[in-house]
């Protein structure tokens, strides 16, 4: 399988290393956070490993039904899209995140307008406007947070690239 590139839900992590790195970002409520701590670990320069051995049971905030079908709603996804532009942001390099960032607006671009032309224009206000808007209202506080982190960098981005799924999580 390889090195993962995060760890979902049971994470166990030295409380030193867990203080070193920040601990949890306390904007991220849901969604993203487990993505967010395991990214700031390799920037940090720690791995990331599964326990073969392990079994652990997560309902994925009720994301599956009882038909096995995946499930969302509009704060679901609002969370997931405002919290990964954040991480976004406070993790990438400058340099990767001038060609990350247009590709990943461009997509949300994408996404708005099929939404606008099946009329479901909930989804582009309730939850890509106000992703924007809630990163906007953030910034300050993620680009102070992306200063401490790109200061302790010890990986570099094409290393923890590596180890990221090369599709679209959508």
């Amino acid at each position: 399988l390889g090195r993962p590139f995060y760890v979902d839900a049971a994470i166990f992590i030295r409380a030193r290393v867990f203080d070193e790195i920040g601990g949890f970002d306390p904007r991220l409520f849901l969604y993203c956070e487990d993505r967010d701590l395991c990214w700031r670990l390799q920037v940090y320069g720690y791995e990331v490993v599964v326990s073969e051995n392990a079994t652990f049971c997560h309902d994925s905030f009720c994301a599956i039904d009882e038909h096995g079908r995946l499930t969302t709603n509009l704060r679901k996804r609002f969370m997931g899209e405002a919290f990964t532009l954040r991480m976004l942001l406070k993790n990438y390099s400058l340099l990767t995140l001038l060609w990350i960032l247009p590709a990943y607006i461009c997509i949300n671009m994408a996404e708005m307008v099929f939404f606008l032309l099946t009329l479901k224009w909930k989804v582009v206000f309730c939850v890509y406007l106000k992703a924007y808007l809630w990163n906007l209202l953030n910034l300050a506080d993620t680009l102070k947070r992306r200063a401490l982190i790109q200061r302790q960098r010890r990986i570099s981005d094409n290393i923890i690239q590596s180890r990221m799924y090369k599709g679209s999580g959508k």
